[in-house]
């Protein structure tokens, strides 16, 4: 399972760690147990995050969150290319 997925952030919120920023829902349920997406930076915003600004995915059996690090994302658009692998 592949997509894109865009996030558009109009302030500097969200310096709670692991905070949510978007949920992507497979259709269906696809996978028996979790799932593991990979994310890859699709345009520069999202290429130039650094330390503890860059985000993270958690994969669950029916849909996976990207989730933000331990700081503050600033304002921007971003855009992640993602593979997602299951069992």
């Amino acid at each position: 399972m592949a997509g894109t997925v865009t996030i558009v952030k109009t302030n500097s919120s969200g310096a709670t760690t692991a905070e949510v920023l978007a949920t992507v829902t497979y259709a269906g349920t696809p996978f028996t147990n979790d799932s593991y997406p990979i994310l890859y930076p699709a345009n520069p915003d999202a290429a130039y995050l650094d330390e503890y600004k860059q985000v993270f995915a958690v994969g669950t059996a029916t849909y996976f969150t990207i989730n933000i690090g331990s700081l503050a994302l600033p304002a921007g658009t971003y855009e992640w290319n993602y593979h997602v692998i299951g069992k």
